[in-house]
């Protein structure tokens, strides 16, 4: 295991067993596209974009000077240090934002544009994949890798999941890597997917075969580390499952037939899980306030969802953000559903 690893998985302190001052309420101000508002008091977290989502509308905005601004493309196409953008999208679909692979349609083919010098590099990459996520060092793309399988009878047959694709910028030159056994994609989607370790050095996916399975491999597809039982990792928030020093991360545990939905807090050089919450406790979760505080969503019986920042005894603390839910003729109007988030002096948590 290489030093860089070993660093994000060992945890040499504990947490603190008094949480640091919560931030107090400033000023409200609204956030364009929603029923929304935003806590502008000061706070070790920023920020910087959502993500809206209503009934045949989806949108991206991102701070610009003092308002936020819609964009174009997935949250996750821009680099975290801002410089390189990744365009890409399914067969058939030419709306980017996506959310999570569906391994129905796979990326064959991407493009990445420095935004500095307007560069373009066309890159066909080596197996068809899911959508492509960022390294936190902003050095290397990820992808989910799939073999196609042929119809049975004029029916789809989902591809089934072989490793995962690495393409560094230093070079542009992707590298297929076959990691685990072979997954049939009904197993394997969305939930099976790949996602980054945050010291950029490895990467996690979750499995169930009998077991559960959240299983961390080095990029040459050597498995690493097992944690068993404690949930898959929340990585339809990307890189925001972890804490911001990476010894805690996030995951959640489904349980069948529409019973309870967990999170837990996980230590990642031990296995323990820290804390648990039980949904219907809170809404959503959404990311890391600080090493001891998490962002979580509730929602009242008015349809307010205030986003609160939660410390590890489950104690809700200061609202970020307060949100009016609508009912639309078909699903609510649209509301926040992803927020992207940054620290002083750090890049942003896709």
């Amino acid at each position: 295991m290489t030093r860089r690893l070993l660093a994000a998985l060992t945890i040499l302190g504990v947490l603190a067993a008094t949480p640091a001052p919560v931030a107090a309420e400033g000023a409200w101000v609204r956030l364009p596209g929603t029923r929304a508002e935003l806590n502008t008091a000061s706070a070790p977290v920023k920020v910087t974009g959502y993500v809206v989502l209503g009934h045949r509308h989806e949108a991206i905005y991102r701070r610009q000077g003092g308002t936020f601004v819609k964009v174009s493309g997935r949250p996750e196409d821009l680099s975290p240090d801002g410089r390189w953008r990744v365009d890409w999208e399914y067969p058939g679909h030419p709306y980017k934002y996506l959310g999570l692979s569906d391994v129905r349609t796979l990326v064959r083919k991407v493009t990445l544009v420095d935004r500095r010098s307007g560069r373009r590099v066309p890159v066909r990459l080596p197996a068809g994949t899911g959508a492509p996520s960022w390294s936190p060092d902003s050095e290397s793309l990820l992808f989910t890798a799939y073999r196609p399988e042929p119809e049975q009878d004029g029916a789809f047959v989902y591809p089934t999941q072989i490793g995962f694709v690495v393409l560094p910028l230093a070079g542009f030159k992707p590298r297929l890597v076959k990691a685990g056994t072979a997954r049939p994609g009904a197993q394997a989607d969305l939930i099976g997917s790949f996602s980054w370790a945050p010291d950029s050095a490895g990467v996690l996916t979750h499995r169930t075969a009998g077991k559960d399975l959240l299983e961390l491999y080095d990029l040459r597809g050597t498995r690493k580390r097992v944690y068993q039982d404690v949930g898959r990792l929340a990585e339809e928030h990307g890189l925001r499952a972890f804490s911001p020093s990476g010894e805690l991360f996030v995951t959640v545990d489904e349980r069948p037939l529409g019973g309870p939905t967990y999170i837990r807090v996980v230590r990642a050089g031990t296995g323990a899980v820290v804390f648990r919450l039980t949904a219907g406790l809170f809404t959503e979760f959404y990311g890391w306030y600080d090493e001891n505080r998490l962002i979580l969503s509730y929602r009242d019986k008015k349809m307010i969802t205030r986003f609160k920042a939660v410390d590890l005894s489950g104690r809700p603390g200061v609202t970020l953000i307060k949100e009016q839910i609508v009912a639309g003729p078909a699903s609510y109007e649209p509301h926040i559903v992803s927020l992207l988030l940054a620290r002083p002096g750090g890049r942003d948590q896709q």
